[in-house]
């Protein structure tokens, strides 16, 4: 007797059903691209989205529960209950006790170790739902039982096209120059010799993401590439990128003046912790040519419950820096590369001798869950805070360079965020937080974050560490971006030029780029001790077109320059003592 059509749509179901329950609960090796920004409805889960085979998470929801300030801590309840037992411990017992085993990969405690309270009680947990529904709605009787002390919570389905969290603030795309151009500035064998050869990343995990053991994480002593000469108090690049020559510019000297020539002080940065919030570095490019590759300390984001672990692949992992298909320029690839190298390149960046701290905020997927930037953050701060205190008495101050926007600060996250930056607003820290004003059309208001938050700074939070940078057209020096009344320092955005494997010269431009150029350049006055760094860049800012915006300077004067002796006699004697080392 033949099988009815129903039965035949029934029978495929039910045998890949019993599959999955024969499936092992590997959580390591596989998990979501991201997760839908959709609250789920009170009595049904949100819509799932079917699976590859062999992926057990595409059958989960990752919810994410974040708890009130006044409750992160073990024993804090809400007094009006007087019921002690709602408090962060056992909240945490019962959601461990429905957590997607193992349970010790599929809870994740966002948190830091020097912040009390900061991050505390935000947890990132996994749980199935298919086919055990049942699950789900225990989730939801634990979020009731415990709501009085829940701030917010939400469950995505395990699986989505979407990435959430921050996104690269779109580039506009620039003139790629000819093919001939690119051929002469770029020598892909010397790179692919460097990469075998080079870096060497540590791998101990100190327990807040970093891929390091040792503390020191300078970069070394003094930079003298070949075109790099010094007279006892400036340091002199010839030729120069036209961004650096503009930075140097002083006052009253016309562009062409300059000669192509880049003017900055001795050691730039140094000592001064440079961290980039990114989509990784590639160490082994020309620019990091000066940096020993195995001292840099490298933090990353999570692991969150069934995110491919970038950090188990550590840094000498090409996809920890985007060398996938891609991924050589665009997000998430090599756009993390380009930024350091305007902060700390040779012959590229404002502060090459700063001490380097790739972030790396996407996953090992490559994409980016909600509370990634936050756990980053956090991340950074134990890692400079357990600095800070070893050299309380030379400590310079650090940067963060924080090139991307978030489109919404929702799910809780706008609180956390404003916590962990009244934390860098500590003076003894001298930190400072440097974000993009944007890509839109000048006559666009600024809304994403962080920028967004300097628009409402209050006395418990005045922002005055926190630096949105705007760009300028690098030939005219006129606006070219979003602006904002609290947006004073503009740093060179267009035509922007840098080295990739993949495509050689790319001519890059947006105030991704610009922001690194301004805090390589926060770095270098904070290295100097210069103790209110953002106020000097400010007085020092002029307009390099009489209708443009006050674009940053470096404080070198013409007086300063050496002279043309002077400067034909160091040349000559550094080709001396190059020529005699090689």
């Amino acid at each position: 007797m033949g099988l009815s059509a129903l039965s035949l749509r029934i029978i495929p179901v039910l045998i890949f059903s019993l599959l999955l329950l024969a499936i092992p609960t590997v959580q390591d090796n596989a998990g979501p691209k991201g997760g839908s920004t959709d609250e789920p409805p009170e009595a049904e889960p949100p819509e799932i989205i079917l699976p590859k085979i062999g992926t057990y998470e595409q059958y989960s929801y990752l919810c994410v529960i974040v708890l009130g300030q006044n409750y992160r801590q073990e024993n804090a309840y809400p007094a009006r209950y007087s019921d002690p037992s709602i408090n962060l411990g056992n909240l945490r017992k019962e959601l461990t006790s429905i957590a997607l085993p193992p349970q010790r990969h599929s809870i994740y405690n966002v948190r830091s170790r020097h912040l009390p309270g900061t991050g505390r009680g935000t947890w990132v947990l996994l749980i199935d739902v298919i086919p055990r529904y049942a699950i789900y709605l225990e989730y939801l009787e634990i979020i009731e039982k415990y709501s009085a002390i829940i701030y917010h919570h939400k469950c995505t389905p395990g699986v989505t096209d979407k990435a959430l969290g921050p996104v690269r603030v779109m580039e506009r795309e620039q003139d790629q120059p000819p093919a001939d151009d690119v051929a002469s500035d770029y020598d892909q064998e010397e790179y692919r010799t460097r990469a075998k050869s080079r870096l060497k990343s540590r791998s101990i995990n100190r327990g807040f993401g970093t891929r390091s053991a040792s503390s020191n994480t300078s970069v070394g002593g003094y930079l003298k590439p070949r075109d790099l000469y010094f007279d006892g108090s400036v340091l002199v690049l010839d030729p120069a990128p036209q961004e650096l020559v503009m930075i140097a510019q002083p006052s009253g000297v016309q562009f062409s003046k300059m000669r192509g020539q880049y003017y900055t002080y001795h050691n730039p940065g140094k000592g001064v912790l440079t961290y980039v919030l990114d989509s990784g570095c590639d160490l082994n490019s020309r620019y990091f040519s000066h940096i020993d590759a195995s001292s840099v300390d490298w933090l990353f984001s999570g692991p969150f419950p069934s995110d491919e672990r970038s950090d188990d692949d550590g840094p000498s992992n090409p996809k920890a820096y985007g060398h996938f298909e891609g991924g050589n320029t665009f997000h998430p690839g090599y756009h993390g590369t380009m930024v350091a190298a305007s902060i700390v390149g040779k012959n590229k960046g404002t502060a090459p001798s700063a001490s380097l701290v790739p972030v790396k905020v996407q996953n090992g997927r490559n994409t980016t869950p909600a509370f990634a930037e936050i756990d980053a953050l956090l991340k950074v701060y134990d890692h400079m805070y357990e600095q800070y205190l070893k050299k309380k008495d030379s400590w310079p101050g650090f940067v963060i360079n924080y090139s991307y926007a978030i489109y919404s600060l929702s799910d809780g996250r706008e609180e956390l965020y404003k916590e962990i930056l009244q934390a860098l607003e500590a003076p003894e820290l001298k930190g400072y937080f440097v974000v993009p004003a944007g890509n839109g059309e000048p006559d666009n208001p600024i809304v994403h974050y962080p920028a967004i938050l300097k628009a409402n700074p209050t006395a418990q939070l005045p922002l005055t560490h926190l630096v949105v940078v705007g760009g300028i057209d690098t030939t005219t020096g006129l606006n070219s971006y979003q602006t904002a009344d609290y947006v004073k320092l503009f740093a060179p955005g267009t035509g922007l030029r840098y080295m990739t494997p993949a495509r050689g010269l790319a001519i890059m431009g947006g105030t991704s780029f610009a922001v690194p150029l301004a805090a390589g350049l926060l770095a270098t006055l904070l290295s100097r001790g210069v103790k209110n760094p953002v106020q000097q860049m400010e007085e020092w800012s002029y307009p390099r077109h009489q209708k443009g915006p006050n674009v940053i300077w470096n404080g070198i004067t013409k007086d300063m320059w050496p002279t043309d002796e002077g400067a034909e006699e160091s040349q000559r004697k550094h080709r001396g003592i190059r020529d005699e080392s090689d």
